[in-house]
């Protein structure tokens, strides 16, 4: 592997690329606007999962090309939002929430999974619980 020296319009050695081999949701190799191809070595922990054509911003640290993030498209909604005293979360099929041996889950389907010691449920007024079918026991 080559030392890849900045680009003048970079800022140090961080820059911007094109995925164009993946393997297991990590890209194995990047595609710089030049088109030079440059191998990489490593991904930042909080990287996501990384398709081909996903652009990226990368960094070389000494020689070695490290991928730090994932651009979202214009199109995408962030990952975490906080609008007028509301947190949305976003997930395309799951989306969980775990804790020790203890989970929620909302589903794509609309099925909500609920894995718990003990479920509590309090209202100051309607607590009302709707189906097709409610089992108890």
């Amino acid at each position: 592997m080559s030392a890849i020296a900045p680009f003048p319009t970079l800022v140090g050695s961080h820059f911007i690329a094109t995925v164009i081999a993946v393997q297991h949701g990590q890209a194995i190799s990047l595609r710089l606007a030049n088109h030079e191809v440059l191998e990489v070595s490593g991904h930042a922990s909080n990287t996501p999962a990384l398709a081909s054509d996903d652009q990226v911003i990368a960094q070389n640290i000494d020689g070695q090309i490290f991928v730090l993030d994932r651009l979202r498209l214009p199109h995408e909604r962030p990952f975490l939002e906080n609008r007028e005293g509301q947190l949305s979360l976003n997930g395309e099929q799951k989306l969980s929430l775990n804790v020790s041996d203890h989970s929620l889950e909302v589903n794509a389907d609309g099925d909500v999974v609920i894995d718990a010691k003990n479920i509590s449920s309090v209202a100051s007024e309607l607590n009302e619980v709707k189906g097709k079918l409610i089992t108890i026991n």
